[in-house]
């Protein structure tokens, strides 16, 4: 199985689990953002996914993600259009990686475990190109999971 999803909008990034107090308990929660953006993201897995079930447990899987930020307006040019250019400040690449992989368990595969190579990419957009988050996803041989670790 391979495929690519992309999922219009600017890269989110998951949010930290908050901690909140119930009488004398103390209890983790998803913030109210996490929710929604995995939701966002699950609905886009399972549009490609095109009926197909999740992979069984034990199937090798490879990620490649691309986060695409919007050009802020401040850097747009008019005579010479900015290209695309790696992004360094917030959202942490590993938070956005994360966000996919959480948002594609039972959906692609059965647990995010599974997955034995990713690679991660933030970027700003080109000037006039939209933000997007690109995901690739395909399963790995069992030969080509040995060779990667």
């Amino acid at each position: 199985m391979d495929f690519e999803v992309i999922i219009p909008g600017e890269p989110r990034a998951l949010r930290r689990a908050r901690a909140g107090r119930r009488g004398a308990h103390v209890v983790m929660y998803d913030p109210a953002g996490n929710v929604s953006d995995k939701g966002e993201v699950r609905a886009a897995l399972a549009h490609a996914m095109n009926g197909h079930p999740p992979l069984p447990p034990g199937v090798p899987v490879a990620v490649h993600v691309i986060a695409v930020h919007q050009l802020p307006a401040s850097k747009h040019r008019k005579r010479d259009p900015r290209p695309s250019e790696p992004k360094t400040s917030k959202p942490d690449l590993d938070n956005v990686l994360k966000l996919i992989l959480d948002a594609a368990n039972g959906v692609v595969w059965h647990d995010d475990c599974q997955v034995a190579s990713a690679l991660v990419e933030k970027r700003v957009a080109a000037q006039g190109e939209a933000p997007m988050t690109r995901v690739g996803i395909w399963t790995m041989d069992a030969a080509s999971a040995a060779e990667e670790g």
